[in-house]
């Protein structure tokens, strides 16, 4: 390129050339300038690009570890599981265990078809509730089951939150608690009727828990109290207690909460009026299956009526038990010297027979008269419980024939048969003789009362398996009906009033002879078949050892007594242990 000359005109080709270098230079920068701008936007965009992925990555794998939760607590739990959206609108999944359907799917209508109509308000206001305040779900409701019928759950579900607190899902879990609901409806049901069968008692109703806090009295404790309930609940029940029963009620209350045992006890309670009557108080405890204390019933009844009506009964019985005493002194007491004198004169030769006879009859008479007496004495002493005894061992067998020979002195004017069959190998008892005998003449002698003219009385003993022995006096004569026999040992009973008048008496021989055998700790019982077909009187005892001396012979033997008229039959041997009682009588009918 040539120079040009200084001052010389500008050329024009240059000019051009450097203004199309310029721009071209300009263009190139700008170029630069652009491309700059695209491999940052590329770069931008491809690490916006690796942020997503990465965000949808982490969202994929946050899915895969809800679902793996989810199906852990599938597999660990025996209650049925749900997944539910952030807002409960949705729910993601559902396995019933049986007791719900399942749904693999999301569904939006889980409210319609699960919960019932009448329940759906209830359980929205609890889900919003737990929506707001992002803390755990918790509610009994009822629910439609797999079947169709209505069941009732126990739901509990907690919320999943990301880290900003937003809450991402809900996990949840729902117990079937449909038998426990019918279970306490049972018992609503049932504790209903039992207030209302409670209020609707003239009796005085109370419950109390385990412990002993009485939760309910009925309206008529208030009514009788003139309390309130809050006044008397719990241990308020003090307050109306006469304060001479307080001490021991308390005592047996707080016993029978620590053992269970059943409560009961007479005590005063204080009317509204300031007036204490007394009262019955039971209480029983109400068990579960194991034998745990659900709670207590009780019951209080008014007796002081009947209390009152027993306690002037126990004062007439008293009056008429000394009436007795005092009476059975002063009739005995005038008798002794006439007895005295009758026997004296019966046995005075210097009087003729016929008059000796009649003199023996006013004996006899005086004697019956004075055995008379001394029952209504004994009466009186077991009436008092003062009735002694003087123990010894005693032959029961020589006592029998004994009190045998007495009662046939005694002389009913007819000829009866007395057999004895005496085959107890053990015939030795602890006893008092003379009360012991007491009781075989009583027996003996409502034999042959009872017999007609030609009967037959057996006396038999037999020792039983225990070694005890059992004395039997049977006879043909009246029987007893059955519906006497339960009474058979009560004072004055003689079965029929006729009976009485033809055969005389008080009646009182039988129940002396029970008080008598139980105070020796024996038994004494009878059995009839009926009117007609006689009867059988049985003492048990128990027998000890006899003395080294004691031997039996076999001897068979005939006597008839000079008064009586009574013909004896009278077998001994040694019998073996195992002997029945009566098995010689039959040899000799």
């Amino acid at each position: 390129m040539k120079k040009e000359a200084a001052g010389s005109p500008p050329d024009p080709e240059g000019a051009r050339f450097l203004e199309q270098t310029t721009a071209m230079n300009e263009r190139l920068i700008l170029a630069s300038v652009h491309q700059h701008e695209l491999t940052e936007a590329a770069e931008k965009l491809n690490a916006q690009l690796l942020a997503e992925i990465a965000e949808r990555k982490q969202a994929e794998d946050a899915l895969r570890e809800s679902e793996e939760r989810f199906r852990a607590l599938v597999m660990a739990s025996s209650d049925a599981v749900y997944r539910m959206s952030p807002d409960w609108s949705e729910m993601r999944q559902l396995h019933g265990r049986n007791f719900i359907a399942d749904t693999e799917t999301t569904i939006r209508t889980w409210l319609q078809e699960y919960i019932p109509e009448e329940d759906q308000p209830g359980v929205l206001a609890a889900i919003n509730h737990a929506i707001r305040s992002k803390s755990i779900f918790e509610m009994e409701h009822r629910v439609r089951r797999v079947d169709g019928a209505i069941g009732w759950t126990a739901s509990r579900a907690i919320p999943l939150l990301d880290a900003d607190g937003a809450i991402v899902e809900w996990f949840g879990a729902a117990s079937d608690i449909t038998e426990r609901k019918e279970a306490e409806e049972a018992r609503r049901a049932s504790a209903e009727r039992f207030r209302f069968l409670a209020e609707s008692m003239p009796q005085k109703i109370f419950t109390a828990a385990p412990n002993g806090d009485v939760d309910y009295f009925n309206q008529q404790w208030m009514e009788f109290t003139g309390l309130t309930f809050e006044q008397i609940r719990d241990w308020g029940w003090q307050q109306f207690i006469h304060p001479d029963d307080l001490e021991e009620n308390v005592r047996r209350w707080k016993h029978s909460i620590e053992t269970g045992d059943s409560f009961e006890l007479e005590h005063r309670c204080r009317r509204r009026d300031g007036e204490y009557r007394w009262h019955l108080s039971r209480a029983h405890a109400m068990r579960d299956a194991e034998g745990r204390v659900l709670m207590w019933i009780g019951s209080n009844t008014d007796v002081d009526e009947v209390r009152r009506a027993v306690e002037e009964l126990a004062r007439a019985s008293r009056a008429k038990d000394d009436f007795l005493a005092a009476l059975s002194h002063e009739l005995r007491t005038p008798l002794t010297p006439v007895l005295m004198t009758a026997a004296a004169l019966e046995t005075d030769t210097a009087l003729s027979r016929e008059v000796r006879d009649q003199f023996g009859m006013v004996r006899r008479n005086i004697e019956l008269e004075a055995r008379l007496i001394d029952d209504l004495l004994d009466l009186t002493r077991i009436s008092h419980g003062k009735l002694q005894i003087h123990p010894a061992i005693v032959d029961l067998h020589q006592l029998i024939e004994q009190s045998a020979e007495i009662a046939s002195n005694v002389g009913f004017g007819k000829q009866v048969r007395i057999v004895f069959a005496l085959e107890a190998a053990r015939p030795h008892v602890m006893g008092d003789s003379a009360r012991l005998q007491q009781v075989f003449w009583n027996i003996i002698k409502n034999a042959l009362k009872f017999t007609a003219t030609g009967g037959r009385v057996t006396v038999c003993t037999r020792n039983d398996d225990a070694g005890m022995i059992v004395v039997s006096v049977t006879d043909t004569g009246l029987g007893i009906r059955a519906d006497v026999l339960p009474h058979i040992f009560e004072a004055f009973e003689q079965g029929e009033i006729t009976f009485q008048q033809r055969f005389g008496g008080l009646g009182l021989g039988l129940a002396i002879s029970r008080a008598i055998v139980e105070i020796h700790g024996g038994e004494i019982r009878a059995e009839s078949e009926g009117v007609g077909r006689g009867a059988t009187f049985t003492v048990t005892l128990a027998t000890v050892e006899a003395p080294r001396s004691s031997r039996v012979r076999r001897v068979i033997r005939r006597r008839r007594g000079a008064r009586a008229g009574c013909s004896w039959w009278r077998i001994t041997k040694r019998p073996s242990p195992s002997s029945n009682a009566c098995s010689g009588v039959g040899a000799i009918m």
